[in-house]
């Protein structure tokens, strides 16, 4: 041993120095490599967790977002097509209702008076009117026109209202003789002149809608044209009205197109989404698309199918057939989801795109921000490594314990949080769609940032989820409000049977089915006297809620005074008086009025524009009885209307319906018609009044298959004993 100062080496105190030195040194070295590689080991570990932070928002947002898209765009495009067709049915129904007005005119002309009918006048601009028009001025036109033109004119009060009625889309009704000669009721008669001040001639022949209703021999809906009378473009359609097989009259309805573009402007899924609608030509009706695939021009002479991208031509093709459907789809180099429902009453098809970037653009921006905040924690990480071990390899001796508490602090510091934090990212599926920011989450820095984005996220998704809760709620407040007007409603007609269990003179059965909640159809039942049955069946004009008021009306106040004696037709025409008072809306109804003898048989009717009853005699099949239609109830004052007579013997049976069971219409646009309900009636020739109404019932479902419900459907049956 040797000692220097008071120092001694080769001693204990040397080895026990040398020891703590080796170990020391080892400790500071271990210490400093594991210090280092836990620095690595966490920047690793927070990259990885921020890879699969985003894979879980990405895979959950695109799950959500694909699903949340097609349910949208589907049910707006359905919504929006039906919402056009109904207004296209609506004007089809009505102009039907009118062309049948018009046809008892031409049946009976001996019951209509003669109404004078003067050309246009520029005093009536703006104001509706009726006036005469004639395919050339010069020649005039001939007496026999002339004279049957003025009897129609007792429609004009029907026509003004479907015009008036409808007056956000249909401009004008006008009734056309093959002669040329044409009653004109709109309120632009001031636009019917020429510069020099005199009338312009109007030959209705050589418009569109005329050509084709005559071609096809029914209803016929034109491609958007320029008017003829008026500064804009209308869709123009024509209704032939035929007697014993002869062209007798074609009735004309147009409508704004411009009304209905702008509704389709204002139809469209998110902020850049829009709607195009296309005709059962490829004719494009609307599109706010000015150059590319499915541009529009003013003149509307695009086609769809003259674009260059086949896989637009494929998608309208599907679309024209009537399809309803979902797809993806890349149009002027940009990534479009399209939902698609027919129109189909006019066999149109409406497409409502929207584009990917928009719907992806929240769920792009939020991966975006779990990245930078990976980088930025990353970087961060980099830094601190690079610092610390410059700082380990100066002074290791003199950090050792500090390196060692602040490897754990920092380990614990920001290892733990973004832990929890994942853990808690992981549950977040299904019903669990809660993230709250917790106190371990508050660090002050990018993980409190990110913390708080979850939060947000989380809040904002339940909030949606909530709202459709309560959209749904209120939808189904509604759908329990209509589903009590309906029981209010059915209560109020006869329903259980056998109504007079103890009356063996006859047996009867009814029953009716609204179109809507509640209906317009309405029929009823009732012994006047103990010899005098009373049957009833009725349609109102229109469909819903004021419809089913009206037919209130209607119902009571035949009743009532039914109850007070007289004929059918005496019946009816004092009812007619008083739908006809305060009827600010403008409704109609057309009425079967029976009256049976139960000790004879005998049967008086009188029939307000309603459809034909069916008989049966015993041991033989159903036939129509054609017998006198009188104008409809509720349409003008003091009409008046005829009684007829029928024997019922006994066994004979006889059928009343409404016209929702002839036009009831499959998803080829195809109606039932009053051959198929005659074919239905004789199915079971001899079955009783319940039998035969569910089988008229059965086939008539049979022939709808899934197209939806447009009419009532009522249906009324007795067999006399």
């Amino acid at each position: 041993m040797k000692k220097i100062g008071r120092m001694v080496f080769g001693g204990l105190g040397s080895k026990i120095f040398n020891l703590c030195f080796v170990l020391v040194v080892v400790a500071i070295t271990a210490f400093a490599v594991i210090g280092i590689f836990q620095l690595r080991s966490l920047s690793l570990m927070t990259e990885e967790n921020g890879e699969r932070q985003a894979k879980v928002i990405k895979s959950e947002s695109q799950e959500t977002l694909m699903a949340q898209t097609e349910k949208m765009l589907s049910s707006s495009a359905i919504a929006n097509a039906k919402n056009i067709d109904g207004e296209f049915w609506t004007l089809r129904h009505d102009f039907n209702v009118l062309a049948q007005q018009i046809q008892t005119v031409f049946d009976h002309p001996d019951q209509f008076v003669e109404k004078e009918l003067a050309p246009p006048d520029k005093k009536n601009g703006g104001k509706m009117s009726a006036q005469l028009m004639m395919a050339d001025t010069k020649k005039g036109a001939d007496p026999d026109s002339l004279r049957i033109l003025r009897k129609i004119a007792n429609l004009e009060p029907m026509m003004k209202e479907i015009v008036e009625g409808n007056n956000r889309y249909t401009m004008d009704c006008i009734a056309a003789l093959p002669s040329g000669v044409s009653l004109v009721v709109d309120s632009m008669s001031d636009q019917k002149f020429e510069e020099d001040g005199s009338i312009k001639d109007y030959d209705p022949r050589e418009r569109p809608w005329y050509k084709g209703a005559v071609e096809s021999q029914k209803q016929y809906f034109s491609p958007a044209i320029h008017s003829y009378f008026y500064n804009l473009t209308e869709v123009v359609f024509g209704t032939p009205i035929y007697t014993n097989g002869e062209l007798v009259c074609v009735l004309e309805g147009s409508m704004k197109l411009d009304v209905l573009q702008q509704m389709l402007a204002e139809a469209k899924a998110g902020e850049t989404g829009f709607s195009v609608l296309v005709n059962d030509q490829g004719q494009i009706i609307y599109s706010p698309i000015k150059e590319g695939d499915l541009a529009m021009d003013k003149e509307m002479s695009i086609s769809a199918f003259e674009t260059g991208n086949s896989e637009l031509k494929k998608l309208v093709r599907t679309a024209m057939f009537g399809e309803t459907g979902f797809q993806a789809i890349k149009m002027n180099d940009i990534n479009y989801y399209v939902g698609y429902a027919p129109v189909e009453t006019v066999g149109w098809t409406l497409m409502m795109f929207i584009p990917e970037e928009e719907l992806t653009k929240t769920t792009d921006e939020l991966l975006q921000k779990v990245d930078d905040v990976a980088q930025d924690t990353k970087e961060k990480f980099e830094d601190n490594f690079k610092r610390s071990s410059q700082i380990t390899l100066v002074v290791l001796i003199f950090l050792l314990l500090n390196a060692i508490i602040t490897s754990v602090y920092f380990a614990r510091k920001i290892i733990k949080p973004i832990d929890a934090m994942t853990k808690k990212v992981e549950t977040i599926t299904g019903d669990n769609l809660e993230f709250e920011v917790e106190d371990i989450y508050k660090t002050g820095d990018e993980i409190e940032v990110l913390a708080n984005a979850f939060s947000n996220m989380s809040e904002q998704t339940r909030n949606y989820i909530q709202e459709i809760m309560r959209i749904q709620a209120e939808k189904e407040r509604i759908g329990t409000e209509l589903s009590i007007a309906t029981k209010i409603q059915a209560a109020m007609l006869p329903n259980k049977f056998p109504l007079y269990p103890e009356r063996n003179e006859f047996e009867v059965y009814a029953s009716m089915t609204p179109a809507k909640e509640v209906g317009g159809d309405f029929y009823d039942i009732f012994l006047i006297d103990d010899d005098h049955l009373a049957l009833v069946v009725a349609d109102v004009s229109g469909k819903g809620v004021p419809s089913a008021m009206f037919m209130v009306r209607a119902m009571i106040s035949i009743r009532d005074r039914a109850m007070k004696g007289g004929t059918p037709a005496e019946i009816l025409m004092d009812v007619n008086d008083q739908l006809c008072d305060k009827n600010a809306e403008y409704l109609f109804v057309t009425a079967f009025l029976g009256v049976i003898t139960l000790s004879t048989g005998e049967l008086i009717e009188a029939n307000a524009g309603h459809e034909f009853p069916v008989i049966r005699h015993k041991g033989g099949r159903f036939e129509l009885i054609k017998d006198k239609h009188g104008f409809v109830l509720g349409g003008r004052p003091s009409i008046k209307h005829t009684d007829q007579t029928f024997q019922l013997d006994h066994g004979d049976t006889l059928f009343l319906y409404t016209d929702g069971v002839p036009e009831a219409t499959n998803a080829e646009m195809k109606m039932f018609e009053t051959d198929g309900m005659i074919e239905a009636l004789n199915r079971e020739t001899e079955a009783g009044p319940e039998r035969i109404i569910t089988v008229v019932k059965e086939q008539v479902e049979a022939f709808v298959g899934d197209a939806p419900q447009f009419d009532d459907l009522t249906m009324l049956c007795i067999t006399y004993n």
